[in-house]
């Protein structure tokens, strides 16, 4: 069973009763794991120092420089997280304690988003609040003027979302009846447990599940980590396809089209030789973070889709969040 406290399987096994979805009960228990998710609260004021926040000002200590490119421009700052206040679940990685700050600097790539993540453990005396840059001196045009909101953290059910892998196990198990499809029913469930009344807004979720509706980001992650971002769409090609297109574009001449080929043709021949070894990396990486778009904050991430941080499991164990990968679920 997953890692839920016994009042949240107590709410949970109501909803899979409400929206009959008995046979496949136990898989969707099985599936749930306790994380939090941070509901968008008040505009913040600024008068506390070191407080969950969506936009605005960070609060940095000394020994922690706002983060720069290359050339010398500022990331946008998104987000910080008091770790401190976040109530206990099961199963929790992360420190009891601390500051986490998320900031951005290139969303060109949906599968690459070029970002910082900075955390911090040591006195929350010494923090405080330091200004934004001028507009012309961020790494990124869109990412500005983020309304500064307080955030709420809560401890609540998630589950794989409609359309992973859990889910067409669970649709397996059962038929449409007068009060829906197995989707309709499996989506209104997620709704309920996650979001009851409604009235609670979302804004990011720490841990949980990752999204699942573009593929498995894990797969990602592990291809970008050792450079080879060409076989991120591609890994499931087929060698002779590959050599049919790059074939095709040799007949045509097209000289772009033959250098993509051969590269992707190269790096396939890699993944295939590497593949096991890839295969037990994948399942290292864990969903730290899932920042979703707000029209309360005017943040867009690509119109209507979120930010989903991964990170590997020993790293989260050490503290160690430099090596994060970022992806952006369109919405």
């Amino acid at each position: 069973m997953g890692t839920l406290s016994s009042n949240l399987q107590i709410k949970l096994r109501e909803f899979i009763l409400k929206y009959n979805l008995l046979d496949a009960g136990q898989i969707i228990l099985d599936s749930a794991l306790e994380c939090w998710a941070l509901i968008l609260s008040e505009p913040e004021d600024f008068i506390a120092i070191g407080n969950c926040r969506i936009g605005g000002d960070p609060d940095l200590p000394p020994s922690l420089a706002w983060p720069r490119t290359s050339d010398g421009l500022f990331l946008n700052f998104i987000m910080q997280i008091n770790l401190a206040e976040l109530p206990p679940i099961a199963d929790n990685l992360l420190p009891e304690h601390g500051m986490l700050y998320f900031f951005v600097e290139s969303d060109e790539s949906s599968t690459d988003v070029v970002s910082r993540m900075l955390f911090y453990d040591g006195e929350m005396s010494l923090l405080s609040r330091v200004a934004s840059p001028d507009y012309d001196r961020l790494a990124h045009e869109y990412y500005v003027d983020l309304e500064p909101h307080k955030l709420v953290p809560l401890v609540i059910v998630d589950l794989p979302e409609c359309g992973s892998e859990t889910f067409r196990m669970a649709e397996a198990e059962l038929r449409t009846t007068e009060i829906g499809t197995p989707a309709e029913r499996y989506c209104r469930l997620i709704e309920s447990i996650t979001c009851g009344d409604g009235e609670m807004h979302i804004v990011c979720k720490l841990l949980g599940h990752m999204a699942e509706t573009a593929g498995d980001m894990r797969w990602n992650a592990c291809l970008h980590k050792v450079g080879h971002n060409i076989l991120i769409p591609n890994y499931s090609k087929k060698m002779d396809e590959v050599d049919f297109l790059l074939n095709k574009a040799e007949q045509e001449n097209e000289s772009l089209e033959i250098l993509y080929y051969r590269e992707l043709k190269e790096s396939l021949a890699w993944f295939q030789l590497h593949e096991t070894q890839l295969r037990a990396e994948r399942q290292e990486w864990r969903q730290l973070l899932m920042i979703d778009s707000n029209r309360s904050v005017d943040l867009s991430i690509w119109h209507t889709g979120s930010f989903n941080t991964l990170i590997r499991a020993e790293d989260l164990r050490n503290r160690d969040f430099s090596n994060i990968y970022v992806e952006i679920e369109t919405g």
